[in-house]
């Protein structure tokens, strides 16, 4: 072994040292802070940027997030209704007028109108909407399409289910981008405290 390789083995242990310790005196000496005052948008850039640094040191390989969630809870509260139950798989909400909605979202993507939403596994709803956040954390586009054009979507055979392009839902759903975005701005603005 080198003089070299041995010198960054030694460098490397070292680092690692300093770091279990300042992580030590880290979780013993951090302020607190305070998250249930912050907006909805404003926690969606701290996730981001923690997990550009989690990407950039090689950890994390993809960006899971609470993005589905947050896409129902727009839906929500632009349609009204009730959320389903998280087994049901064929929708995620039963709207106002009693109509099935599956809701799927995409946060930013590199892939522009190639990207995918994640797959549907049925389509056994009433309507679709699909939602796109640009960076950040805007609704850049939104649209609502019907059970068959996921019908007619391209099958993945490996896992089952119908995969959606952001390309597919420009072309054959309803823009509904606007009311989406309102929708975005009253649940990023409410704010909750859990005493």
């Amino acid at each position: 072994m080198s003089e070299r390789r041995r010198a960054q083995i030694r460098e490397t242990a070292i680092e690692s040292e300093a770091m279990d310790s300042d992580r030590t005196r880290t979780t013993a000496e951090a302020p607190d802070v305070d998250l249930t005052t912050r907006r909805a948008s404003e926690l969606l850039r701290l996730s981001d940027a923690i997990l550009d640094e989690l990407r950039r040191r090689d950890l994390t390989r993809t960006w899971n997030k609470p993005i589905g969630d947050i896409a129902e809870r727009i839906v929500l509260q632009a349609r009204g209704g009730e959320l389903a139950p998280n087994s049901a798989k064929s929708h995620d909400i039963v709207d106002a007028d009693g109509r099935t909605i599956q809701v799927k979202a995409m946060g930013r993507r590199s892939a522009g109108s190639a990207g995918k939403f994640s797959l549907f596994r049925s389509t056994a709803f009433d309507s679709a909407i699909l939602i796109s956040f640009g960076p950040g954390w805007d609704v850049a586009e939104a649209y609502e399409i019907g059970p068959d054009t996921v019908a007619s979507a391209t099958h993945n055979s490996y896992v089952n289910g119908q995969s959606v392009t952001l390309s597919a839902a420009r072309s054959a759903g309803r823009d509904v981008t606007d009311e989406m975005r309102s929708a975005w701005h009253v649940v990023d603005e409410t704010v909750r405290r859990h005493v």
